[in-house]
């Protein structure tokens, strides 16, 4: 499958929304079974475009959990040590 740099954009996008590739399919307009088949066999650049967008929000979310942590949060205390247990 090739995409545009608009639909790589696009997946990147709701990558860092934490969709899943069968709804990211669905708005770009393709198979979704063929797009499924593309991230799970981390082709570039749709596999890239979907996990940098993951990433980036999943970066987000630790520091604001860490921020959380420090800041004596009890529950982000708790999920700081199960991230670093993984």
């Amino acid at each position: 499958m090739n995409f545009t740099e608009e639909q790589l954009k696009t997946i990147e996008e709701m990558g860092s929304l934490f969709y899943f590739a069968r709804q990211i399919a669905v708005v770009l307009e393709v198979d979704p079974y063929e797009f499924e088949l593309l991230i799970q066999s981390e082709t570039p650049p749709a596999f890239s475009s979907y996990m940098k967008g993951w990433y980036e929000s999943d970066i987000k979310i630790r520091r604001t959990t860490l921020q959380a942590a420090i800041n004596g949060s009890t529950p982000s205390l708790q999920m700081i040590e199960n991230y670093k247990n993984k």
